[in-house]
């Protein structure tokens, strides 16, 4: 991929996914921090580099000249995979009649395309040369079958591991010597082996030592052993501190073959969270395993009532994700999670929450790619249980209100189209939202604000139990030759609608429960050609706020200008 389609990628990328910790909400406490730090869902992707087939130069075949002659009867020769009788019916409406060889070879290539139709897509029929006697014709199938499976040696693997494992996936995959040439298999196997080493792979067939074989030749740079980046954002709430620095890096195959270690740290003025996960193969047909730790604390600053609010907030969560289907341009996978989290909240006067969840989740995800659209989908359930008994004042609190305690379900949803309009224009739409069974606790309500929502309003605006989010952005490179690197402009709009709590209690149940946000704004990239990013942003209210309290946003300000920075340098 050029630079300039990697540039192009994370220019419409930048709006849609910001930073995996970018909203923070107002006035916020352990739960509703923790669920800011949840990273948006992926952006589509374009659809991978096609297994190289060239031309196969065609046997020898019989000649179109002679005279017409009439066919009594086809022997079909070489054909493993359909019964002769089955091929020789698709050339019925050939018998009994005066033909030519160039009429039967026609009706030959009917027999290639049932081939290819099911998926052994180098498979080729032809009329070998011949003395044709008592209108018996014979027909040779060449089904494709592999010869040679070459695996080029993976950069940072010196023992070996790597490429051990590569060949024990595609051993899974039915890719070995011998065994039929077919789509499915052969696109499934070069994609785990990209998902296995964490870079393209670059797959082509070549002709074989025996007629009708073809090798598969693999290679691909592999990945850095040590990556990383350092960043400095905005993207913070001014209650914790808007500015934020944040770093991450990455360890390939710290372990196992395939496996991969990641850490992220952010810090901001009454904010820091620590990230740890780790993912590994568990055999060789896709399935991965994985765990992931995280710890954070806060300390509310700025005003934010009240006066000596802090609190933590740690997280342990066992994953696993499985493809169920992967080709080129389609896929199907899930995924599963179990999680528990801790959460605890103090004042100047004590501990005013302590409190516990444990949940599990199920969620599919799909994604189509026809021409230049990327389209994905995805929906994960969500059951859980709180637990508020950590804190008595707290627990009979709730049981007089929200009454969030206890076992609840939750839906999450989304759709995100991705459109290359031209080589320097791509036109991209994400929408989500959350359906919840009841009053949800803070950690698993969503929210439209912040860079990841409605860009025009602060991190954390319009929390609630319910709601749905759109936007629509147009990214476009822009011809600057004098700049080094790539130099690239949005234009969004922003639009969601939030139901505060799924079911009112007391006053709130005669008050607002519903109201949408939007915004739109323009946006300016800048990547050097070492990758260093500098991204701003600038977005602006479409009408009101019916969620501001006196006047004022969940910030304490009232702006009618957002501006948002983001500085990344990768290691």
């Amino acid at each position: 991929m050029s630079f300039r389609h990697h540039f192009l990628a994370a220019l419409s990328a930048i709006g849609f996914l910001g930073q995996s910790l970018a909203q923070t909400p107002p006035v916020p406490d352990a739960g509703r921090l923790l669920e800011t730090l949840q990273p948006p869902p992926p952006p589509p992707v374009a659809p991978h580099a096609p297994i190289v087939v060239p031309a196969a130069a065609a046997p020898g075949e019989a000649a179109d000249a002679g005279p017409a002659f009439v066919v009594r009867q086809f022997h079909i020769e070489g054909a493993h995979a359909f019964p002769e009788s089955e091929l020789a019916a698709i050339l019925s409406d050939l018998v009994g009649r005066e033909v030519t060889l160039g009429s039967v070879r026609q009706g030959v290539e009917r027999i290639t395309r049932h081939y290819q139709e099911a998926g052994y897509f180098v498979a080729r029929a032809y009329l070998p040369p011949q003395t044709i006697a008592n209108g018996e014709v014979r027909i040779t199938v060449l089904e494709g079958r592999l010869g040679a499976v070459n695996l080029a040696d993976v950069p940072g693997d010196p023992d070996g591991q790597l490429k051990a494992r590569m060949a024990a996936t595609l051993a899974a995959q039915g890719l070995t010597p011998q065994q039929p040439i077919t789509r499915d298999p052969l696109e499934r196997g070069v994609l785990l082996l990209e998902d296995l080493v964490g870079a393209e792979v670059k797959a082509s067939l070549r002709p074989g030592a025996s007629l009708g074989s073809g090798d598969l030749n693999l290679e691909t740079r592999g990945r850095a052993p040590v990556s990383g980046n350092l960043g400095l954002d905005n993207y913070g709430s001014r209650y914790t501190g808007a500015w934020r620095a944040n770093g991450g890096i990455n360890f390939a195959q710290p372990f196992l073959a395939g496996d991969s270690l990641g850490l992220r740290l952010i810090h901001g003025e009454g904010l820091d969270f620590l990230l740890a996960a780790y993912q590994a193969p568990v055999g060789y047909d896709g399935l991965k395993l994985g765990l992931n730790a995280s710890w954070m604390r806060y300390e509310l600053c700025c005003g934010a009532p009240p006066i000596g609010s802090k609190g933590e907030a740690s997280t342990v969560a066992a994953t696993a994700s499985y493809p169920l289907v992967l080709r080129q341009n389609h896929s199907l996978s899930l995924t599963g999670s179990l999680e528990h989290k801790a959460l605890k909240d103090d004042t100047r006067a004590g501990n005013v929450s302590d409190k516990t969840l444990d949940l599990g989740s199920f969620g599919v995800n799909a994604t189509i790619s026809v021409g230049n659209l990327v389209q994905r989908g995805d929906a994960t359930l969500v059951r859980g249980r709180l637990d508020l008994s950590g804190n008595g004042a707290a627990l009979a609190q709730d049981a007089a209100s929200a009454r969030s305690n206890g076992d609840y379900t939750k839906l999450r949803y989304g759709y995100s189209l991705r459109f290359n309009a031209t080589a320097t224009d791509i036109l991209q739409l994400r929408i989500t939202g959350q359906w919840a069974e009841k009053n949800l606790d803070s950690s698993e309500k969503m929210s439209l604000g912040g860079i990841d929502g409605v860009r025009a309003y602060p991190t954390g605006e319009a929390s609630g139990d319910e709601g749905w989010l759109a936007r629509l952005e147009w990214a476009k490179l822009l011809p600057l030759e004098a700049l080094p690197g790539q130099l690239g402009a949005t234009a969004f709009i922003d639009s969601g609608r939030i139901r505060l709590n799924r079911r009112p209690w007391g006053a709130l149940a005669g008050s607002r429960q519903e109201y949408g946000l939007s915004g739109a704004g323009l946006g300016l990239t800048w990547m050097a050609p070492g990758g260093f990013t500098a991204a701003a942003v600038l977005a602006t209210p479409i009408g009101g706020n019916p969620g501001r309290v006196n006047g004022l946003d969940s910030d304490g300000r009232r702006q009618h200008e957002r501006f948002w920075l983001l500085l990344n340098h990768p290691l």
